[in-house]
């Protein structure tokens, strides 16, 4: 219906498709899906172009019903596609990645890639180092949560290091 609507190519018909991918998804449908998200990537593309920021969630949905689906080593691309679009259209430094980040170490940890999951967990700390002044609240919450990945890694000493620097800096920023 929203393509005999709006036409075969454009954003609300991208839309319907997303959604429609969504829900197939949640329901368990790998392979329709997949093809639902495709589609709208591919309708979004061609209305504004293959870096449009609009192509950013489906590629997401896309990644994370590859994760559900066991394939993780495809979840690993999309999500990166997603990150390099991200960066593309919001910067190389944007917030916005963080959950992508986040959702390749999870597909790393699925692949038994240890070295690769922690890649992206320093990935997200280095953004909060270049975007945030060394021991400011958001800088030191970056800290923080990279702690936390190296506690439930089992890293106990680089954990407690992490912590450590984050309370020099406390010390040495907020007296």
């Amino acid at each position: 219906l929203t393509e005999q609507e709006f036409g075969t190519e454009s954003i609300e018909t991208a839309d319907a498709y997303h959604s429609a991918a969504d829900v197939q998804r949640d329901a368990g449908e790998h392979e329709l899906a997949e093809q639902n998200y495709l589609r709208a990537v591919e309708l979004f593309r061609a209305v504004d172009g293959p870096y449009t920021h609009r192509a950013i969630e489906p590629l997401i949905g896309l990644g994370d019903n590859y994760q559900a689906a066991g394939q993780h080593l495809n979840a690993v691309a999309v999500y990166n596609e997603a990150r390099t679009i991200s960066r593309r259209a919001y910067g190389l430094l944007n917030e916005g990645q963080v959950p992508i980040l986040d959702r390749i170490t999870e597909a790393f940890q699925a692949l038994g890639q240890y070295v690769e999951a922690d890649e992206q967990q320093r990935t997200i700390l280095h953004l909060a180092e270049r975007n945030y002044p060394e021991g400011s609240l958001e800088h030191l919450e970056a800290l923080y949560r990279y702690a936390g990945w190296l506690r439930s890694s089992g890293r106990f000493h680089d954990e407690r290091l992490q912590y450590a620097r984050a309370m020099r800096l406390i010390r040495e920023m907020h007296g």
